[in-house]
């Protein structure tokens, strides 16, 4: 329910299938390469998974970020929105640089013409103003911010995490967790080996190339990441879901 074909290539198709995965999520791709796609595996000219896609992000990353459509103001915003559903996408997907006024526009268009919003939430929107937007899954755990309000330091206090927990449970935000991925990346953007490599494709290869190029990850934050998966795998996730919270398993492409 996180996947990126555009990143694990077109040839892995049939790979998803021999592991029982049968339909997927794309949050991210080209429109030209990942809507054909989806359209000929759905006619039965390629075999895989069935898919539904986002198309490109709704976003404002630097250039050399891939999948995206960069957007910076509120009409961009809805225009680009009204352009992705003309292509036909299946949903609409928002990251970290999504601006401010584009994430609530954008949400508020794709309400209009029929899509839902899910990605990132947004570095300038917090959880809960994304969960009054809308948004109908968080990937990552918005990078851990669902669980920032009870985690501070080397503290977990669940307390003062309910009336969030509980929010999000009664909006019926989906959580796609990607917790194996965020495991894995603080050592892989240190230079460590990407684990199991010998069965990767050269595209994704090339994707994890670039993503360490282009996001130079300070120390303090790879620490955070460690810091803050841990927490989600041994209490974060459990409480949650206690307190109605779904999830959807997701893997980013790994």
């Amino acid at each position: 329910m996180h996947s990126h074909h555009q990143g694990t290539g077109a040839e892995s198709l049939d790979l998803f299938v021999a592991k029982g995965v049968v339909g997927t999520r794309d949050m991210g791709g080209d429109a030209d390469f990942i809507l054909p796609l989806r359209d000929r595996v759905r006619a039965g000219a390629v075999f895989g998974p069935e898919i539904v896609a986002s198309g490109p992000m709704v976003d404002n990353a630097p250039a050399d970020f891939p999948y995206r459509l960069h957007v910076t103001n509120a009409e961009e915003a809805r225009l680009a929105v009204r352009e992705l559903k003309r292509l036909g996408v299946d949903f609409i997907k928002v990251h970290d640089h999504t601006p401010r006024e584009v994430f609530f526009a954008a949400a508020a268009e794709a309400s209009q013409v029929g899509l839902t919003v899910s990605g990132h939430v947004p570095v300038a929107v917090k959880v809960e103003e994304a969960a009054d937007a809308g948004i109908r899954s968080i990937e990552h755990l918005a990078d851990y911010e669902v669980l920032g309000e009870c985690s501070s330091g080397e503290t977990y206090n669940l307390s003062t995490c309910l009336r969030l927990f509980d929010k999000l449970a009664a909006k019926g935000v989906w959580q796609t967790p990607t917790l194996a991925f965020f495991q894995t990346l603080p050592d892989v953007f240190e230079g460590q080996p990407l684990r199991h490599a010998e069965y990767a494709n050269d595209s994704l290869l090339e994707l994890t190339r670039h993503n360490i190029e282009v996001s130079h990850v300070p120390q303090a934050s790879l620490d955070k990441l460690r810091y803050a998966a841990r927490v989600a795998l041994q209490q974060g996730i459990h409480d949650l879901y206690s307190r109605g919270n779904r999830f959807l398993a997701g893997c980013d492409p790994r």
